[in-house]
């Protein structure tokens, strides 16, 4: 007999970045197509084909990260950006998101160290991550909520 053991989940913006690099900022209550998420991850676009890169120390704690990408109802109309998300440098998700037109992601992170997100974007618009969430085993997220 197998006993799978209950999930649970902790948001990106609680986790440990990588490195001394930049990160993403939080911000509360941000539009994204009409829809208000209470904390947004708000990640600043490099320009043209230059990407920002963000990194997050997983550890091995996780199995899946999930988010909205998108671009702030506040924002400018022409906005676009693509996102790319990374797990120990290997691509496991890609969204292309305009004004309006958020994108859900979910990504497999099983057995990641890294989770790394890269936004790029024509103005060097910000890229929104709503209700970005790391979600693995209690044990798992446990151990992330320990290391922080």
């Amino acid at each position: 007999l197998v006993v799978a053991e209950s999930g649970g989940s902790i948001l990106l913006s609680s986790v440990n970045t990588a490195g001394s690099g930049s990160s993403c900022s939080t911000g509360t209550n941000i539009s994204m197509n009409g829809t208000s998420y209470k904390e947004a991850l708000a990640c600043s676009g490099g320009y043209s084909s230059k990407e920002s890169m963000y990194a997050w120390v997983l550890g091995r704690h996780a199995s899946t990260f999930s988010t909205t990408v998108g671009l702030a109802d506040s924002g400018k109309t022409d906005a676009t950006a693509t996102v790319r998300i990374l797990a120990d440098g290997n691509e496991v998700a890609r969204a292309d998101v305009a004004y309006g037109k958020p994108a859900k992601v979910n990504a497999d992170v099983s057995n990641a160290l890294r989770l790394e997100i890269a936004v790029s974007s024509k103005n060097g618009d910000t890229v929104y991550l709503g209700d970005a969430l790391l979600k693995g085993t209690t044990t798992q997220i446990d151990q992330l909520e320990a290391e922080k």
